[in-house]
């Protein structure tokens, strides 16, 4: 899972932030301070290379929770986080766009003075906001931002690219991940089963973990223990 923080406010309690927020990434954690930004990431690998967060190149630094499926399309990257900087190098702002996976991800450019945010098209991953007079904070879970002192708080909308103005702390949607076509072309279920079988294997084909699932009586979860045996 992973879990993340960011803020400019200069003084509060990072045990105290963290203190949910930690559960969602046990194997390490790292805080980074730099011009007048602290990050906290909470990690848990599961998959690629140990890597610990941040992600930093000269002035755009990463935070990242969730997982990118096609990241090796865009270079031999140890691990998949690895590809969101040079990727928002290249794309720009709208640079989730590219992007197959589950993830939460918070790019913060300093040259650019901006901090763009983006949930997965479902939001599977949480991501929340908050502002009071200068300052802001962004967190995984709303008790990480309640324990630095913010109380006014929204949780960044599903399929949604966002910029933070880090002078004015204007908050803008800027763009959606994914456009969905609600056209209907296909006759049959052979291209659903294929697509489920895809999204079930791209989810667990590079992990480094022994699989656990647990069923319950549904048909959703006995289709994906089917997916996995086939």
């Amino acid at each position: 899972m992973c879990s993340i923080f960011l803020t400019n406010k200069p003084d509060f309690n990072v045990d105290a932030v963290n203190a949910f927020i930690r559960l969602r990434g046990p194997d390490h954690t790292e805080t980074l301070t730099r011009d007048g930004l602290t990050f906290v990431h909470n990690l848990l690998s599961i998959s690629g290379a140990f890597t610990v967060q941040p992600f930093q190149q000269d002035d755009v630094i990463a935070l990242y929770n969730g997982e990118i499926y096609n990241y090796l399309s865009y270079g031999n990257y140890s691990s998949d986080g690895l590809c969101l900087i040079p990727l928002y190098r290249e794309y720009g702002p709208l640079f989730p766009q590219v992007l197959d996976g589950e993830f939460a991800v918070v790019i913060v450019d300093l040259a650019a003075r901006c901090v763009i945010l983006s949930t997965d098209i479902f939001a599977t991953k949480p991501l929340h906001v908050a502002f009071e007079g200068p300052y802001f904070a962004v967190a995984s879970y709303e008790s990480a931002l309640r324990a630095a002192g913010f109380s006014v708080i929204q949780k960044v909308k599903p399929n949604c690219v966002c910029r933070i103005d880090l002078d004015n702390l204007s908050f803008l949607e800027i763009g959606t991940v994914y456009e969905f076509s609600a056209a209907q072309y296909r006759a049959d279920v052979d291209g659903w089963i294929d697509a489920f079988e895809r999204a079930v294997r791209k989810r667990v084909e590079r992990c480094r973990e022994r699989l656990f699932i647990g069923l319950s009586s549904g048909y959703d979860s006995g289709a994906i223990s089917l997916a996995l045996n086939k």
